[in-house]
Order: structure tokens, then C-alpha cells, then sequence
């Protein structure tokens, strides 16, 4: 197919009509992706924190570690 090759196009335009029903969406889906959603970021958090918690627990008694080595030194 070439650039400066005319393509062919036709628009079908169907005339619109009133909806049988009024469409909603649907609430308890939306509710339970909320909820799933919502739980799975809570133990994501929490297992941050758990983790950087302990990191920082090490970290300070390594570095107290290292102050009382030096105190012991002088």
C-alpha cells in the first residue's frame, strides 16, 4: 500500500434510540475490588514496616555496637 494511494471509507451512522434500561454499574464488583484492593495494599504496608522496623533495629545496634568500642577504646 503506498503513501499517496487513496483508501477507501465509508461512515455508517445508525440513528440512536432510547436504552430498554437504564444501565448501572455494577456495585458489589466494585465493592469487592475495593475491599480485595484495599487488603493486599494493608500487607504490603505492613510488611514494609515489619521489614524496615528490623533494618533499623540492626542498624542501631551496629552503630551502638561501634560507639561502645570506641568509648571502651579511650
Amino acid at each position: 500500500m503506498d503513501a499517496t494511494q487513496d483508501i477507501p471509507r465509508k461512515f455508517v451512522v445508525t440513528s440512536a434510540f432510547k436504552a430498554e434500561r437504564k444501565s448501572y454499574p455494577v456495585r458489589w464488583i466494585i465493592v469487592v475490588v475495593t475491599l480485595l484492593s484495599t487488603f493486599l495494599l494493608l500487607i504490603f504496608c505492613i510488611v514494609v514496616y515489619d521489614r524496615s522496623k528490623g533494618f533499623f533495629r540492626h542498624e542501631a545496634e551496629a552503630e551502638a555496637a561501634t560507639k561502645r568500642k570506641v568509648s571502651e577504646k579511650k
